[in-house]
């Protein structure tokens, strides 16, 4: 089913779904991609994984810096 993060963020907390998988296709900004891993990623199950796309992009420098930024605090090992 085709939503926004904000929308399917609402109907896993409304649900108490721990989802197994996450796919992020943010809007290609560190704010957004920042939005949904701050939000997604406490829901997670302990086990689970996230995937993305377009993280090679030459200029998206801004999200990856957050994105292994928020991978280190967190523990969180890339799979590529």
């Amino acid at each position: 089913m085709r939503m926004t993060s904000v929308e399917a963020i609402d109907i896993i907390k409304c649900y108490d779904l721990h989802p197994d998988i996450i796919f992020l296709d943010a809007v290609h900004t560190g704010s957004a991609v920042s939005f949904e891993l701050n939000n997604l990623f406490p829901l997670l199950v302990s086990d689970g994984f996230i995937y993305g796309d377009d993280f090679a992009y030459p200029d998206f420098s801004e999200i990856m810096d957050y994105l292994y930024s928020f991978m280190a605090k967190a523990r969180l090992t890339a799979i590529t």
